[in-house]
């Protein structure tokens, strides 16, 4: 009997243990990696062409599991003033009041709420979120594809993640516009947004 009720205590810290150790494992803080990573935005300009710009300085981090990232957690903060569209005045527009404001709003902040797989079998995520920008918080959906991941030969892990979506401009109060002769709006109000993201652990 003594000999059976030590197995028994054996095999029940056997099986607490395996059962805490893979949940340990699978969530992992990953670091947004700047160097390696881009936050891109595209809008309607002069009705006919569009404008493309990024911003060069940002940070973050994921937790998440590498092989599924449903129920991750994401947050991400961006410094406005680091927006680059190729064209310094456009630039000055754009962190100025017309536009972010950037120094009464230093930074757009993005936190996730929900990630979750999508059904259609494409191995896509959605993730749904709260944006801020001139402070204004609003909901936002994005669309994410996991792709490879790899060892670095610091014997880093790097995973990447590309996610689109879109937002009303509007919606956050960058309202500024002119209307040329045809009677259009010169800056259009959907933003596309398009994120590559390099995560490092």
């Amino acid at each position: 009997m003594k000999f059976r009720s030590t197995l028994f205590i054996l095999f029940l810290c056997l099986g607490l243990t395996f059962s805490v150790v893979p949940e340990s494992f699978a969530e992992t803080v990953w670091q947004i990696a700047p160097s390696r990573s881009k936050i891109a935005f595209k809008v309607r300009h002069l009705v006919f062409l569009e404008v493309e710009g990024r911003f060069k300085q940002f940070q973050g981090q994921v937790v998440a599991d590498q092989m599924n990232l449903a129920n991750s957690k994401m947050r991400m903060s961006i410094d406005v003033d680091s927006i680059y569209t190729g064209i310094d005045d456009r630039d000055k527009h754009l962190i100025s009041a017309d536009f972010f404001d950037s120094k009464k709003f230093p930074e757009i902040t993005f936190t996730s709420q929900s990630v979750e797989e999508l059904k259609d079998g494409s191995g896509n995520y959605k993730i749904v979120g709260e944006l801020t920008m001139r402070g204004v918080t609003r909901p936002i959906e994005l669309i994410a594809e996991r792709k490879k991941v790899k060892t670095l030969p610091n014997g880093k892990t790097r995973m990447d993640l590309v996610a689109t979506g879109t937002v009303n401009r509007f919606d956050y109060q960058l309202e500024w516009n002119e209307v040329v002769e045809t009677g259009k709006a010169i800056v259009g109000d959907i933003v596309d947004l398009n994120l590559k993201i390099a995560l490092l652990n």
